[in-house]
C-alpha cells in the first residue's frame, strides 16, 4: 500500500487554493467552491480540499487514501480476516473504485485504485493554464484610444499570457448582461477561472502589477456573481 492522497476540509477554497499553490504544490483539479486538488512536487502524491459549511468534524476529515492496485482481493482478504468496511468496494463517479473504513481512533481510511485517473482525470486541468488579459474599450473613449498603444506594447515576461483588445461595440464577444463600471475595463483569468474584472487606470505600470499579482494569485476574490458570470462567459470564448 502506498499513502499518496490526503483530502482536508476548507471553509474558504478560494482562500485555501492560494495557499497551497504559494507553498509549491500544483492545482490540478478546479471545481471551485466545492473541491480543489493538487499534486505535491517530486513524487506523485496529492492533496485535495473539499468545502465544509459546518464545523470540521474529526469524525470525516481528515480523510487517509491507500492506493491498492489489487483492491478487490485486498479488500476480500481484510474482510475474511475480521476488518468492518462502513462501505464496500464501488465504482465512485470521479472514476476511481474505492472501499471504505475507519481505524480503531475512528479516523477515515479509503482503500482504492484509480489508475491513470488518479493524477490524470478527463476533467485535469493543463500544466500551465493560458492567462487572458483583455482590455474593454470604446471607440468613443478617448482614455482608451490612449491606453490601446500602451496596451499593445505591454510584453509579458511570461509566455502563456494572450493579449485581447475588445471594442464593445465592435466585437461580437460582448455580451448584453455585461454591467461595465467605466472604461477601460480590464479582464483577467483563465479557462477556468476569473481573476480581475473591472476598470483600471490606463498605465502601464498598472497594468504590469495588475498582470503580476494574477500570475502570482494575490489578487483578491470577485465577489459580484454578475461580474463573474459575464466575465467567465467571455473568457471562455477567448480561450
Amino acid at each position: 500500500m502506498i499513502l499518496n492522497q490526503v483530502t482536508l476540509p476548507s471553509k474558504n477554497l478560494h482562500r485555501a487554493c492560494v495557499f497551497y499553490r504559494r507553498l509549491g504544490l500544483t492545482q490540478i483539479v478546479n471545481a471551485l467552491p466545492r473541491y480543489a486538488r493538487f499534486e505535491c512536487p517530486g513524487g506523485g502524491a496529492t492533496l485535495s480540499l473539499h468545502l465544509t459549511s459546518t464545523p470540521i468534524a474529526r469524525s470525516e476529515f481528515p480523510m487517509v487514501y491507500l492506493e491498492c492496485p489489487e483492491l478487490d482481493a485486498v479488500c476480500e482478504y481484510l474482510a475474511d480476516a475480521g476488518f468492518v468496511f462502513e462501505s464496500g468496494v464501488a465504482d465512485q463517479p470521479w472514476l476511481w473504485r474505492e472501499a471504505r473504513l475507519r481505524d480503531p481512533d475512528g479516523n477515515a481510511i479509503c482503500l482504492y485504485w484509480a489508475g491513470p485517473n488518479r493524477l490524470f482525470p478527463p476533467w485535469r486541468l493543463s500544466a500551465k493554464p493560458q492567462l487572458v488579459v483583455a482590455c474593454l474599450c470604446a471607440d468613443w473613449c478617448g482614455a482608451c484610444r490612449e491606453f490601446r498603444a500602451v496596451f499593445e506594447a505591454f510584453q509579458p515576461r511570461d509566455g502563456s499570457v494572450r493579449l485581447a483588445w475588445i471594442d464593445i461595440e465592435e466585437d461580437g464577444h460582448i455580451f448584453e448582461d455585461a454591467d461595465l463600471e467605466g472604461f477601460p475595463t480590464l479582464l483577467i483569468g483563465n479557462a477556468s477561472e476569473v481573476l480581475f474584472a473591472g476598470p483600471v487606470v490606463p498605465r502601464m505600470e498598472i497594468l504590469h502589477a495588475m498582470v503580476t499579482r494574477a500570475m502570482r494569485f494575490e489578487l483578491p476574490p470577485l465577489r459580484d456573481q454578475r461580474t463573474v458570470k459575464w466575465a467567465s462567459r467571455l473568457l471562455e470564448r477567448l480561450t
